[in-house]
């Protein structure tokens, strides 16, 4: 251990779990980053504590995660222009509505 390094006492224990969170999120100074990973090295109670953050921390994440991941290519190709896109009755439709219009057009010219 480095000289501010206090011994795995439980008081250090406590004090390490406390800082976990800001650990973990690389918060914490420098020496105090190297005196908890040293702390870490030797005490078994919080590297399995240090290790239990850091999964829930991956399970809370992971549906965050899911969503972000890129949606599958659509597999429906778009269609290029209105003409495919009309159905036979749409298209007896426009023709009946367009021959109506051209005879009544007609009839009123005269």
């Amino acid at each position: 251990m480095g000289e501010n390094s206090l011994p795995a006492t439980k008081a250090a224990c406590v004090l390490v779990q406390e800082l976990l969170p800001l650990y973990v999120d690389n918060e914490v100074a420098p020496d105090t980053r190297r005196w908890i990973t040293e702390h870490l090295q030797v005490c078994p109670d919080c590297q399995a504590a240090a290790l239990d953050l850091t999964q829930d921390i991956l399970d809370a994440t992971a549906p965050i995660k899911a969503l972000s991941d890129p949606l599958p290519p659509n597999p429906v190709k778009p269609r290029a222009g209105l003409w495919p896109v009309m159905t036979w009755w749409a298209w007896t439709a426009f023709v009946a509505a367009a021959a109506g219009t051209f005879i009544v057009i007609m009839i009123l010219w005269r």
